[in-house]
């Protein structure tokens, strides 16, 4: 059976490589720890560096003599600590380094060099070359010190163990053993360096010699294979002990007393350390950081790949001998057995992507060539595309999907086909040199699947999926919807029904040729587009473009599997499960686990971290009270979750004003909210990780309303209003008084218009014209001509009484008076009014009889005597929110007309002097003023041309 039998421990684990290109500050990693709150600390040789799985800090130091860091550690408040080579000791606080003055006094009083320090059980610890010191109240003690031997340094380590409160210090002939700083044990060892460690609460080290020794509980283990090596650490990594080498890590196996499991040949790793997902990161001295997710997650290492071109792995399928077989992107297949051994190496002659494998009797049937197990090389008279996808029918005919058609060929590639019953009417077509081909229909056809109980054909094309019944009828299966079904794979249940991945719908199940099930985004989903699927007992496992997931066939349950793959920005082709075992077929190689992997989930840990009032850091705490000014918030966070890679989502809201969540990606680190109003606020945060939600944090703070709103403020406030109401009423009493007398003023001033509208001058004027019209028999025209005066003077009395008129009726009275005046003129008199034409003048109102005036001072002043063609033009448009009427006229213009008036002793212009009245008291009830602008106009000899007068009055609809 088809990987149970692997030797996993023989297959190199799956790596992740962090390096300077992801976003690594550096390459080169000294030292490496995991706090208690689970945050990575990287010594590098620029400074030192922490990770949470998307965001590196580099942490600047005070004084810059040496940013190489090679040592970290933690105090019982979480202190982090850390040594650079310039035997300065720094603490970390607020984002910044900080020169330890405890150590670092003592250090540069005494020109010390630093071997190790410790401030790991809430003592501080102190080791050079030959003095071993602790610190009471910040005062340095001296335990012991060694004897000094010329050109030699006696300490070499020093380490820490928490259970048994023990410190260890490695010299040239021995160990040392301090128990609340005192010597208890000195245990004898070969004369050589010594790198400690502690292990299940035991003492093991490694010596830096020709020997290359390693004693574990004072037990040697066979390092034969190392004796070239160079070993620069041991590490403790909870249950397991690990090797770091200058030729890659092994793991040490202490019951058999040996090294195994060697991997990263070739890379100098510095440390290994596991966080409390369980994850393993592993330093180097120049590659940057491995990321080691889980040791059951293993890569099948693959001979005869060229690692500089590695191809692209692209289908897996299991023969019935229980080997398995991978093809590529380079047209090759590789032939694996049960236990994961390679085989053979399958090379076709057409170096493309292999689309599909299928097995018949002893033939490898692939889309770029066919081959005989056990034989690398193609079958040579068989050289043709053989398309999308290749099933076998039970009369042992290829059901065949190809870009162009879709339909049945001889299995032999050869001999004439076997026809289903039924089928006859279906064309035969010829197919590469030899063979015959059924064909069912001229489309591009993605993938076929033959149902061996039904006998029915399913063809998937690019448009429909189709089925052919035992009957060779041609169906269309669609959704409930009536939308087509296209699709990606098709497979078989053991209860007879199909499931179908399609590109865009999701997971379809069909029963009897019907949907009976639809699987989506809405059923929590992560995408619609899936590419494959693989029943394995009671789940359907799904590959859609956002990773693996898994549907439960008795609960519906879908659960997002990829979760705990990290394979973020790795493309899975394919996948294959056996029993326990899943292997994944990707784009950088091949990768298998227990399939049980997706059973543990790995919430993320999420945590404030800080919060800002006005671009300015504050103490970070709960129920925050805050000014009415520090409304410009900022609150920062950080999550740990190194299995995700960074592919998750922060949800956040302010859970008494908005029940909708607001997403952000794991680039965040903060969020900023400007110009909060006064008020109670609840901010709340959780991280969305596939179906996986961390739990809800809080933060609570409180802007305080400003003075003005304070109950004290506001009573004052009300005894200010009380007090102002008093005066404002009594203003308003005299506003009103006020007003009134303007608007019985402007009533006057109304009925002054109406008077000059109908001033007995014009009335004299026209009735003598009727007269005249009379006497020379032209009764017609008399009549005629009394009927517009008749008519003007009824819209006059109509509009009289109103104090707004539209726009029509006011141009269709000073038309007729117009017209009526024009009667008095010879031919020589002509007028012109040009209105808009595109907008309904009968929706606009101005005050009514305000044109009109000035038409007569234009005829009576300006055109009366003018001799020769006298011309008068009426103009109006809206301009910028005004209606501005223009009248226009070539009189003799308004220096003249004074002149000439002044002749008549008794004139007087009481038109003029009425709308100049009655403008002055509606701008005085009006917010929008009506403006009235005269021009005089002269020739280049500076003789009068006439006169242009231009009112604008505000723009007032019904």
């Amino acid at each position: 059976m088809l990987f149970y039998a692997f030797t996993l421990s023989a297959q190199e684990p799956f790596l992740r490589k962090i390096s300077f290109l992801e976003g690594m500050p550096s390459d080169v990693i000294y030292d490496m720890y995991v706090s208690k709150k689970g945050l990575l600390y990287l010594g590098t040789d620029k400074g030192l560096v922490s990770y949470d799985g998307v965001h590196f800090i580099l942490y600047p130091f005070d004084e810059n003599l040496s940013n190489s860091v090679n040592s970290i550690q933690e105090d019982e408040n979480g202190v982090i600590y850390c040594k650079n080579f310039s035997n300065q000791i720094y603490f970390l606080s607020n984002d910044r380094l900080n020169l330890d003055k405890t150590f670092n006094d003592l250090i540069s009083k005494r020109e010390l060099s630093v071997v190790e320090f410790s401030v790991l059980n809430k003592q501080k610890v102190l080791l050079t070359p030959n003095e071993f010191y602790t610190f009471n109240k910040n005062k340095p003690a001296l335990l012991f010190e060694s004897k000094r031997q010329i050109d030699k340094n006696d300490f070499f380590h020093l380490a820490y163990n928490s259970l048994k409160n023990e410190y260890y210090i490695s010299s040239l002939q021995s160990i040392l053993v301090f128990k609340k700083y005192s010597l208890i044990k000195e245990i004898e060892t070969e004369q050589n360096q010594k790198i400690l460690e502690t292990h299940h609460g035991k003492v093991c080290f490694v010596s830096k010699s020709d020997i290359n020794a390693i004693n574990v509980f004072g037990k040697n283990i066979n390092t034969n294979n190392l004796k070239t090596t160079n070993l620069n650490r041991l590490s403790s990594c909870g249950s397991e002990l690990w090797i770091c080498t200058n030729d890659g890590i092994l793991e040490v196996n202490t019951n058999k007393g040996i090294v195994e499991n060697p991997f990263l040949s070739g890379k100098r790793i510095s440390d290994i350390v596991i966080d409390k997902e369980g994850n393993h990161w592993i330093s180097s001295l120049d590659n940057g950081l491995f990321f080691m997710p889980s040791l059951k997650l293993k890569n099948l290492s693959i001979k005869g790949v060229d690692e500089q071109k590695k191809p692209n792995f692209s289908r897996v399928r299991i023969a019935k001998n229980g080997h398995f077989f991978v093809a590529t992107s380079t047209g090759c297949v590789f032939e694996f057995d049960e236990n994961g051994k390679q085989l053979l190496k399958y090379q076709s002659e057409n170096k493309t992507e292999i689309e599909f494998i299928t097995f018949h009797n002893d033939m490898i049937i692939t889309s770029a060539g066919v081959f005989k197990i056990g034989n690398p090389n193609p079958i040579s008279d068989i050289r043709m595309y053989l398309g999308k996808e290749v099933v076998i029918d039970r009369y042992g005919n290829f059901v065949m999907a190809s870009s162009t058609y879709a339909g049945l060929l001889a299995s032999d590639f050869k001999t004439k086909i076997i026809i289903p019953e039924n089928f006859e009417k279906y064309e035969i077509k010829k197919f590469g040199l030899s063979a015959n081909f059924l064909c069912l229909r001229e489309r591009r056809a993605r993938t076929v699947f033959y149902d061996k109980n039904t006998n029915i054909y399913y063809v998937a094309y690019n448009d429909d999926l189709y089925y052919y019944d035992k009957n060779g009828d041609e169906n269309i299966i669609k959704l409930p919807n009536d939308d087509e079904i296209i699709v990606s794979e098709m497979l078989q249940h053991n209860d007879g029904s199909i499931w179908i991945a399609t590109t865009q719908k999701g997971i379809v199940q069909i029963k009897n040729q019907k949907v009976v099930k639809h699987l989506t985004i809405k059923n929590k989903l992560s995408s619609n587009n899936c590419r494959r699927i693989e029943i394995d007992d009671e789940t359907l496992w799904i590959l859609n473009d956002k990773g693996i997931e898994t549907y439960n066939f008795k609960t519906s349950e879908v659960k997002n599997a990829s979760a705990n793959l990290c394979m973020k920005g790795i493309t899975i082709n394919d996948f294959i499960i056996k029993n326990d075992t899943i292997a994944f077929i990707t784009n950088e190689g091949i990768f298998y686990t227990n399939k049980n992997f997706l059973d543990v989930n790995y919430v993320p840990q999420f945590e404030f971290t800080g919060i800002w009032i006005n671009r300015k850091k504050a103490a970070f705490k709960n129920d925050l009270a805050l000014d009415y000014t520090q409304n410009n918030i900022q609150i920062d966070f950080r999550t740990i979750h190194y299995k995700s890679l960074g592919d998750y989502t922060y949800e956040y809201r302010f859970k008494n004003i908005d029940n909708k969540w607001n997403t952000i990606t794991s680039d965040a680190s903060n969020v900023k909210f400007s110009s909060l109003k006064s008020g109670n606020y609840v901010f709340q945060i959780r991280v969305k990780y596939g179906d996986i939600t961390s739990e809800i944090k809080e933060l609570h703070f409180e802007i305080k309303k400003p003075f003005w709103l304070q109950w004290w403020f506001i009573i004052l406030e009300i005894l200010g209003v009380v007090f102002l109401v008093y005066l404002v009423n009594k203003r308003a009493v005299l506003r009103t008084k006020r007003r009134q007398e303007v608007k019985e003023q402007l009533a006057l001033s109304q009925l002054t218009a109406l008077r000059s509208q109908m001033n007995p001058h014009f009335m004299f004027n026209v009735l003598n014209s009727v007269q005249g019209l009379i006497y020379s028999n032209q009764k017609s025209k008399a009549s005629e001509y009394l009927g517009k005066f008749s008519d003007l003077m009824r819209k006059i009395l109509e509009a009289s009484d109103k104090k707004e008129i539209t726009v029509e009726k006011e141009f269709e009275m000073l038309d007729m008076y117009i017209s009526l005046e024009k009667s008095r003129f010879d031919t020589d008199f002509e007028y012109k009014i040009n209105l808009p034409t595109s907008i309904d003048l009968s929706q606009y109102v101005i005050p009514s009889m305000i044109i009109q005036p000035f038409v007569e001072n234009a005829i009576k002043h300006g055109l009366m005597h003018k001799i020769g063609l006298k011309e008068l033009k009426i103009n109006g448009e809206i301009i910028n929110e005004y209606w501005q009427f223009v009248i226009d006229d070539n009189g003799v213009g308004r220096a003249k007309a004074e002149k000439i008036n002044k002749s008549f002793k008794n004139h007087k212009s009481f038109a003029t002097n009425a709308i100049g009245s009655r403008i002055s008291l509606i701008n005085k009830v009006s917010s929008s003023k009506i403006e009235i602008m005269v021009e005089d106009k002269f020739s280049n000899t500076n003789e009068p041309l006439g006169t242009k007068i231009t009112i604008l009055i505000p723009v007032k609809t019904l």
